[in-house]
């Protein structure tokens, strides 16, 4: 089967989550299986922790550069959208 195009999938990991690496695995099967079983191709990425972990001062700036370097891929690699959770949403909004 053709598939419709590929779409970004951030997941997100931050220092208030809690999720081990099954989590993610099944987390990355659940969606694999949806997209796939509908044509589209699924791209995986996990936006880690924002915050500096010994003084928790969030660095916008860095993160925003990483942001909007992925979003420049986005363009050049040709993913039809991005599906994002969490915090990182708000950082793709």
């Amino acid at each position: 089967m053709e598939t419709k195009g590929k779409i970004l999938v951030v997941l997100d990991q931050n220092c208030k989550s809690n999720r081990t690496e099954d989590d993610f695995i099944r987390m990355k099967s659940v969606i694999s299986s949806q997209l796939l079983s509908n044509g589209y191709e699924p791209d995986f990425s996990v936006f880690t922790s924002f915050v500096n972990d010994f003084n928790y001062d969030i660095d916008a700036d860095s993160v925003m550069k990483k942001v909007d370097l992925k979003s420049t891929d986005i363009c050049i690699d040709d993913y039809i959208c991005v599906i994002a959770e969490g915090v990182s949403a708000w950082f793709w909004m």
